[in-house]
């Protein structure tokens, strides 16, 4: 399976960086500015085709009954907490392989996305340790952005060895029809 920005992604946006401040300021924006509308469905249904289409180049199978799903308050550059409904999401989801298969693995990952425009932030690698890798992603357009994150999962979390985590981290999404609050 090859990874596209175009279906679904550019029909519903695009990817950029996940930052602590979900709803903060990027230097350009004002924190007025008007935020991306999404509902709390759409944003897990895009999160979850998202780590298919990553697990396609990856070839592995994902497990999506053992999914991690947190949705979060935007919290701005200066602490702000809206009342309106604004959001992110955090989701996770696991997928069995030999640790001694994850870097290799990861290149090939990182190769497919490269092709599709990600930005590769660079990652760790280390042979041999208790998580041998750990890589991050970015793109972005139209202001919406994700944070891509593929690493192997330790024994000391209390998941198996031999699992390879990916993970999506939105922006900051208002649900439609609601009023943006201003600060």
């Amino acid at each position: 399976m090859m990874i596209t920005i175009r279906t679904p992604l550019c029909a519903l946006g695009a990817l950029l960086l996940f930052a602590v401040t979900a709803c903060g300021s990027d230097g350009g924006r004002d924190i007025n500015d008007p935020l991306p509308r999404k509902t709390r469905d759409a944003a897990l249904g895009l999160a979850r085709d998202f780590t298919e289409q990553m697990a396609g180049p990856a070839d592995v199978k994902l497990k999506p009954k053992e999914e991690i799903v947190h949705f979060y308050d935007c919290v701005g550059e200066h602490d702000e907490v809206a009342d309106d409904g604004r959001f992110y999401l955090r989701y996770r989801v696991r997928a069995d392989l030999p640790r001694d298969q994850h870097i290799q693995t990861v290149r090939k990952l990182r190769k497919a996305l490269e092709k599709q425009g990600f930005k590769d932030l660079g990652g760790n690698e280390r042979p041999g340790d208790e998580r041998p890798i750990i890589w991050n992603f970015e793109a972005e357009d139209g202001g919406e952005w994700y944070d891509l994150d593929v690493h192997s999962l330790d024994g000391a979390q209390g998941k198996e060895p031999d699992e390879l985590q990916f993970s999506v981290d939105t922006t900051c999404f208002l649900p439609p029809g609601v009023k943006q609050q201003k600060f």
